[in-house]
């Protein structure tokens, strides 16, 4: 006689199947905790996506889509074009370029060693 919690499992797996219309195999299924699940509606458009992460900061998704935006904004400040990115937009591709051009790699580095706090110091003088 199973115990309730392989009984809740069972049904579980069984409602699973059913809303899907046919059977799978259960040693292949992987359930996960609703912490952890990700609806697909959150990927639809990036309005979705952006209150995803807003809503659900402590997942792991969430965490590594933040850290990816910060180490593609961390590239284009240093006048690099963000690995991430598949396509090569030419409105950023430009924009690149200028910076590059106009900010001479004294003041990249400059900008670069200093803290922000004393960066907004510096050029407040």
């Amino acid at each position: 006689m199973p115990c309730p919690l392989q009984r809740r499992v069972i049904r579980l797996y069984e409602m699973f199947c059913e809303t899907r219309g046919e059977w799978y195999d259960p040693f292949t299924l992987h359930f996960t905790t609703h912490n952890d699940y990700v609806n697909p509606v959150y990927w639809q458009s990036a309005e979705t996506l952006q209150e995803f992460i807003l809503k659900y900061p402590n997942n792991v998704l969430a965490q590594s889509i933040e850290r990816l935006i910060t180490q593609s904004i961390d590239q284009i400040l240093r006048g690099e074009f963000p690995t991430c990115l598949r396509n090569k937009h030419s409105l950023l591709f430009t924009f690149l370029k200028t910076l590059n051009m106009y900010i001479n790699p004294f003041h990249k580095s400059l900008l670069l060693t200093f803290h922000p706090k004393q960066l907004i110091r510096f050029i407040d003088y």
